[in-house]
């Protein structure tokens, strides 16, 4: 069985990234987090494009960096494909010159003419990138980081140049071309649907750290902190105050000073007098399969966000409603200092906006 280990550590200016994390099998990861996480740098590192101070990284029994042996790998001797976030095509070449671009056998071009035909992009060959869509470019770094036939492979935000239009659909293709070359890859995002189209497993990042890593649902299911519910697009973290205030606190443990992350569909308007919280409507948007109801907290001034079906009522802005939730998916959370100050910054911005925007009934 395959096995991806990678320890780390490495400091840039005031910046470091502190990795660790085992991979097992031939799965895909995705490593999701805000900008500034280190995602792109921990790819490189893995690559070998940069140095780190301390590193062991072994793939499928190949020791790739070991620090303390003084073993760095250069890039090419490492079988790792890379997709760069550009793509990092060659402009003055065509398509085909940057697909075999470093290869030597022959075998190794019979194999890239294989992938021209396997990711569609047979009738551009002779074509220089500068002629070529987002997605065509995507093709082409793709041929080239597979046509060397790679034991791990690496893409960095491969659909952030992808027409939103054509998001969807590529992403899909590409998820079956990762499950179809049977090695890991660790693809770097930012957006939540690239992980649950592409993630076998999630790798949750802020700050150079890791804040979680397993199997894609566990983890979206029980993020193990507040910080990894927002990057997971848990819409509602809020202070457990305003539920122990309402007196509804029967259902839950609730520390002191804690925080409770719900989902957006795991909330349901309710008679006020059933309520677990007591809002007033702000604004309604439509969300595709749901309407987006944005609501605030009646004392607090936090913002609450309820997705409720087409088949649903919902309130009109302005009005006042009740909120119900189901205890047993909500994630409850020891509050640190840093989540307390940031929700005292967007509690403020939400008032202000508010207070520009509509009078409170």
């Amino acid at each position: 069985m395959n096995r991806l280990q990678v320890r780390l550590f490495a400091r840039r200016g005031q910046f470091s990234l502190d990795v660790d994390f085992t991979l097992s099998g031939c799965h895909s990861v995705v490593v999701l987090g805000p900008s500034g996480s280190g995602k792109t740098s921990l790819l490189r590192y893995i690559a070998g494009l940069d140095a780190p101070q301390r590193a062991c990284i072994v793939n499928d029994q190949q020791v790739l960096c070991d620090s303390e042996r003084g073993l760095h790998l250069p890039p090419q001797r490492r079988h790792i494909g890379y997709v760069f976030q550009d793509y990092a095509l060659f402009e003055h070449l065509s398509v085909w010159r940057n697909i075999i671009f470093g290869v030597k056998s022959a075998d190794d071009v019979a194999h890239a003419e294989q992938w021209l035909q396997r990711l569609d992009i047979a009738a551009l060959r002779d074509r220089f990138p500068a002629r070529l869509s987002g997605g065509q470019r995507q093709r082409v770094a793709l041929a080239r980081a597979l046509v060397t036939r790679p034991q791990l492979l690496l893409l960095d935000e491969p659909f952030s140049a992808i027409d939103p239009t054509l998001r969807d659909q590529i992403r899909s293709s590409v998820a079956d071309l990762i499950r179809e070359i049977t090695i890991p890859a660790l693809v770097v995002s930012h957006d939540l649907s690239d992980a649950i189209a592409l993630g076998d497993y999630l790798l949750v990042m802020a700050g150079g750290r890791v804040l979680q890593f397993g199997p894609r649902e566990p983890v979206m299911a029980a993020p193990v902190s507040a910080q990894v519910a927002r990057i997971l697009g848990w819409r509602n973290v809020l202070p457990l105050e305003i539920f122990q205030r309402d007196g509804w606190s029967a259902s839950l443990p609730l520390p002191a000073g804690g925080e409770i992350a719900l989902q957006a569909h795991h909330l349901s308007f309710c008679p006020p007098q059933a309520a677990a919280l007591r809002v007033w409507v702000h604004a309604v948007r439509d969300r595709g399969a749901v309407r987006e109801v944005q609501c605030i907290e009646t004392v607090s001034g936090q913002c609450v966000t309820v997705d409720v079906p087409w088949t649903q009522p919902v309130p009109a802005a302005g009005e006042s409603a009740g909120l119900s939730l189901r205890p047993e998916y909500a994630r409850v959370y020891p509050r640190s200092d840093a989540a307390a100050a940031a929700s005292v910054l967007e509690q403020t911005a939400v008032i202000d906006s508010v207070a520009n925007t509509a009078h409170r009934p």
